[in-house]
């Protein structure tokens, strides 16, 4: 009786460990299954079976089936080295298919199981596939960080150029026009100086293409139908491609408005359209296609955050040659192209790049070798398309005046050319070359002036700031600013309290200075009347 009442302790105590093993085993989130050498599956954990489902059952079957066929021969490999060595201990990752078929990733340790004789496979395994798409989506955040951070860095660069280039041009430009007052008709003079100011005009052009790449170019933004802008470059677009490539223009319904520059969303699709003829020599298909989307949290698109809400997308799709990893990594950056010479600038991209980012969106490119490019363009979507229409400014001639002006420039060609404007043209004119200088004329001067015209970014001070002492102390002052960077000046916290400032974008010519200087001092006269 004591013999049994022990036998029975010991009985009890093992069904409590084999309760305590199976509920272990079946709470346990680890895959747990037991693999004959010739990799039939002899046990399976409940985990395994949540995993790999019962149609077919994992057990009776072989586990190889359900491994991916490029981890088949390794991790039979494995096995066999595990089988060949009791103390063995392995580690592996694996890819294995669940029970709706999707591909995920194991991180497994195999060790050899002996049963008395037979010799068995025991694998221990966990799924990290969202740890490794975690990984995979911070790896491809850091990517789109570094790109932004280059594409930003490229950005000021460009601006910087183009801000030192519009200088030199200004000084060409104005003194080719003195030029050609001062030689007769018909002269050999005079075709010479025709043929640098033709010279000079398409640089003014490639200017204002570095400054939008560098979103520093000014632009009046207005609501815009998507179908009316689509369908209008529609039209003009089959002619420009060639009639061996296949066009389509598709707007989905709801695509809606935006809120852009017209003329500068149809330099974006028009860019769009001639890489993609160019990427199709021999023919083939190209698609443009509008469709209403909506982020509901923030999303990443081409390294810029886009914030939740509705969008347009517009999709450009060609069935060219395609990029590399290599090309598309470089495929916005200004004056980089794969075309052959005098076959393209390499700035039609970095364009796209810097009017959509100027309008509140993101590009995002993706292409394959020999398949094709697709160019996904993110635009914030607007509801309200009523828009005051724009007031018609006539066009009036460049005209003179006997008021004072105080010039401040820190280059002296440019400041030496428009002083020379102005004085010709009738204006009394007080230059500086620095914010310095001016503050001091304006102190010391006793008589009116008029009219500061400044340049915004100068190396000792800039224009916004002495646009405010010298509205200080001359409350009667008005202010004209010129500068190469062609940003308007209420969109800088530092003019949120100034008001009535003017612009004038460089490069321009003697037309251009003298009729915007007569704008601002009309102005002011009217504004004096009304006042009274």
């Amino acid at each position: 009786m004591r013999y049994a009442a022990e036998r029975r302790r010991l009985q009890e105590r093992m069904q409590a460990m084999a309760r305590r093993h199976r509920a272990l085993l079946e709470n346990a989130v680890d895959v747990i299954a037991v693999l004959g050498i010739d990799g039939s599956c002899v046990y399976a954990s409940p985990a395994a079976e949540r995993l790999f489902g019962d149609a077919p059952p994992l057990v009776g079957s072989r586990f190889w089936d359900r491994v991916h066929i490029d981890d088949v021969l390794p991790m039979q490999a494995l096995t066999l080295a595990v089988a060949t060595d009791p103390y063995a201990l392995r580690r592996c990752e694996l890819r294995v298919a669940d029970r709706d078929g999707a591909w995920r990733m194991l991180e497994a340790t195999v060790c050899l199981l002996m049963d008395g004789t037979q010799k068995q496979i025991l694998i221990n395994a966990h799924d990290i596939s969202e740890r490794r798409e975690s990984e995979r989506a911070l790896q491809l955040r850091e990517q789109e960080f570094l790109q932004a951070e280059k594409m930003d860095a490229i950005g000021r660069l460009a601006g910087g150029v183009a801000h030192d280039f519009s200088n030199v041009l200004t000084v060409i430009l104005g003194a080719t026009e003195r030029l050609l007052e001062s030689v007769p008709a018909g002269s050999a003079a005079r075709a010479q100086a025709e043929s640098i100011r033709a010279a000079a005009e398409p640089a003014v052009a490639l200017t204002t293409q570095l400054l939008t790449f560098s979103r520093r170019q000014a632009a009046v933004p207005a609501v815009l139908s998507v179908s009316e802008v689509m369908s209008g470059v529609g039209r003009f677009l089959q002619p420009m491609i060639g009639e061996h490539v296949e066009l389509s223009v598709v707007v989905k319904p709801g695509a809606g408005s935006i809120r852009a520059n017209r003329t500068q969303i149809e330099q974006v699709l028009l860019n769009l359209a001639i890489n993609a003829r160019d990427a199709m020599p021999d023919g083939g298909r190209l698609t443009m296609e509008a469709r209403a989307s909506k982020f509901h949290a923030e999303r990443s698109v081409g390294g810029i955050l886009l914030p939740p809400g509705p969008y347009v997308v517009i999709r450009v799709e060609d069935s060219g040659v395609g990029m590399d990893a290599a090309t598309q990594a470089r495929a916005f950056e200004p004056y980089f192209t794969t075309k052959g010479p005098s076959k393209g600038s390499g700035i039609g991209l970095a364009t796209v790049y810097g009017i959509v980012s100027q309008s509140g969106g993101a590009v995002a490119l993706n292409s394959r070798k020999s398949v094709g490019t697709t160019i996904l363009i993110y635009l914030p979507q607007v509801e309200d398309l009523r828009e005051a229409k724009p007031a018609v400014v006539a066009t009036r001639q460049a005209a003179g005046g006997n008021e004072t002006v105080l010039l401040v420039e820190d280059q002296n060609e440019v400041r030496f050319l428009v002083r020379d404007m102005l004085v010709h043209a009738g204006y009394t004119v007080l230059d500086a070359d620095c914010p310095q200088v001016a503050e001091n004329i304006c102190r010391e001067h006793t008589g009116i002036i008029h009219l500061l015209l400044t340049d915004v970014v100068m190396p000792r001070g800039n224009g916004w700031d002495l646009a405010q002492h010298v509205a200080a102390a001359r409350a009667d002052t008005r202010v004209l600013f010129m500068s190469g960077y062609p940003e308007h000046p209420g969109s800088s916290s530092k003019m949120s309290s100034f008001e009535g400032c003017e612009y004038l974008a460089k490069p321009f010519n003697r037309q251009q200075l003298l009729t915007r200087v007569r704008e601002v001092l009309d102005r002011t006269q009217v504004q004096h009347v009304d006042g009274r």
